[in-house]
C-alpha cells in the first residue's frame, strides 16, 4: 500500500476491546493500566498496523466486533437501538435481565464501537454508533433463510407413508 508523506491520524486502541483512560490519545500509552495497546496509523483513509500486517489486523478487529455482537441479549439491544436512542432501564426491561448484566452487555458493545452512550442526569442513554450495522443483520437473516430453506422438507418428502 502506498502511503502519503504524513499520517492523517494516529490512534491507539486496547487489544481485547476494553476502554481505557488514554483511548484515542496521540501519546503512546505502552502497557499503561495493565492493558495491551495497539497502534493504528491512518493514511488516505486506510489503516496501517503498528505491528503485524494490516490484513491480519483487520480480520482480528472484525472478529472482535462480531464477538461483541455474539449474544442473543446484545442482538436484541442492537435491534431495539435501531429504532432510536434508549435509556438503560428500557433496555433492561426488553432483555429481562438484571441491570448489572445489561450494563455489562452495553460495556462490551461500547468497547467494540457498536454503541455510544450519553448521560443525562442519572440516566444513561445508548444509541447505535454506526446504524449501518443493521445491514449486517439483513445479511445474517439471508444466511439463516438459505440455511433453513435447504433443511425444510419438500412436499413429497414430508408425506408420511403411515
Amino acid at each position: 500500500m502506498e502511503k502519503s508523506s504524513y499520517p492523517l491520524y494516529v490512534g491507539y486502541y486496547v487489544e481485547g476491546g476494553a476502554d481505557g483512560p488514554a483511548a484515542g490519545t496521540a501519546m503512546d500509552p505502552g502497557e499503561k493500566w495493565g492493558l495491551r495497546w495497539r497502534k493504528l496509523i491512518w493514511y488516505n483513509s486506510q489503516a496501517v498496523s503498528g505491528g503485524r500486517g494490516m490484513d491480519t489486523e483487520r480480520y482480528e478487529i472484525r472478529a472482535e466486533i462480531i464477538k461483541a455482537l455474539a449474544h442473543p441479549s446484545r442482538l436484541m439491544i442492537v435491534d431495539a437501538l435501531a429504532e432510536g436512542e434508549k435509556c438503560v432501564c428500557d433496555l433492561q426491561r426488553l432483555v429481562g435481565s438484571d441491570m448489572s448484566t445489561v450494563s455489562k452487555h452495553l460495556a462490551v458493545m461500547r468497547a467494540a464501537g457498536i454503541v455510544k452512550a450519553r448521560k443525562a442526569g442519572l440516566q444513561v442513554y445508548y444509541r447505535l454508533a454506526v446504524p449501518c450495522i443493521m445491514q449486517f443483520f439483513g445479511c445474517v437473516d439471508a444466511v439463516m433463510e438459505a440455511r433453513y430453506s435447504a433443511l425444510r422438507p419438500t412436499q413429497q418428502e414430508s408425506a408420511c407413508p403411515l
